[in-house]
């Protein structure tokens, strides 16, 4: 039950945002009472902590599924069929997407739904920074490049097209702007033209 009302309140805080939402809705939603909704969560601050929480684990399962997947892969592989496992992730629950890009701007607005690190607030940083430090020790990774500037430019990249689904005008254009990032991130977003002789 408890895992209903949380997905409840991803859907209704990612249609409505936090200010907007009430306890009385996502019980609705969940097909539960507002009293069992209180039995598992003290205030509306807890149930959208709990609901970044799980929207945070859902992600990383699928980026590490990728790194389990193919192990050997160079690091720009790994981040690659995570991207296309978000794509295809997204598609199937737009509202997690959506959720995982208004929460950030919500944290920043209201300063109580913010979660500590051993809730994982650092987790997509965390999953960031071993795949640069592995880039780095197969010497993928250019060595001029800083790896926690690279964590923090992956980290608000990732946040903001999380954030896109819902925005746009279809998953399609979504999954557009996912595989134009993960194109950037291989140099192939831009060329030199030929020079003329």
């Amino acid at each position: 039950m408890r895992q209903a009302i949380v997905d409840a309140a991803i859907h209704c805080f990612a249609a409505r945002g936090y200010a907007t939402t009430t306890n009385r809705e996502i019980a609705a939603f969940a097909g539960v009472t507002s009293s069992l909704l209180y039995h598992y969560f003290d205030d509306k601050a807890a149930l959208f902590r709990a609901a970044v929480m799980d929207v945070n684990l859902k992600l990383l399962d699928l980026y590490r599924a990728s790194a389990l997947e193919a192990p050997d892969a160079p690091s720009m592989q790994q981040l690659s069929l995570g991207v296309e496992r978000a794509i295809e992730f997204a598609g199937q629950r737009p509202e997690v997407m959506r959720f995982a890009g208004l929460a950030v701007g919500e944290i920043l607005r209201h300063p109580e739904l913010r979660i500590s690190r051993d809730e994982g607030s650092e987790a997509f940083p965390m999953l960031f920074r071993e795949l640069l430090e592995r880039a780095h020790r197969r010497g993928e990774l250019d060595p001029d490049v800083d790896i926690d500037a690279g964590v923090r430019v992956l980290s608000a990249c990732m946040t903001r097209l999380a954030g896109m689904h819902g925005e746009v005008a279809s998953h399609e254009e979504f999954a557009r702007s996912m595989r134009t990032f993960e194109r950037m991130l291989r140099g192939g977003l831009m060329r030199v033209p030929p020079s003329v002789t």
